[in-house]
């Protein structure tokens, strides 16, 4: 979305575990001793959302709280708790179980860039 804005808040460094050039903004989690990479599952414990575009070994900036720009992989309302889709995107919660990332600032579509606020809580819906 046009008005997708970021907010102050902590961010921490990780070496990227595989070329995440073209993941910026999308969840992260961790996947050894400080490596990221981007989630693979609505169930994976999402530690923030990637700031930069690092490669394999590179230095991934992920944002862990305050607000963010996160790509929507799914049509997203204002409010949703987003959780995270196959691909590392945000989508809208769907069952128990999985792990809320963020909370929508602003509406999204697949394949917009929206703001959202990050959080780590496990969905109970």
């Amino acid at each position: 979305m046009a008005g997708a804005v970021e907010f102050t808040g902590e961010t921490i460094p990780l070496v990227a575990a595989a070329d995440l050039s073209a993941k910026q903004f999308f969840f992260i989690k961790v996947v050894a001793a400080g490596e990221a990479n981007v989630t693979t599952a609505a169930t994976d414990t999402i530690l923030g959302i990637l700031q930069n575009k690092p490669l394999a070994g590179e230095i991934a900036q992920v944002k862990v709280m305050g607000g963010s720009k996160l790509l929507c992989g799914a049509t997203t309302a204002v409010g949703d708790r987003v959780i995270s889709d196959g691909a590392g995107e945000g989508i809208p919660e769907a069952t128990a179980g999985d792990t809320i990332g963020a909370i929508a600032l602003e509406a999204g579509a697949n394949g917009d860039v929206f703001s959202v606020f990050i959080t780590h809580q496990i969905s109970h819906a």
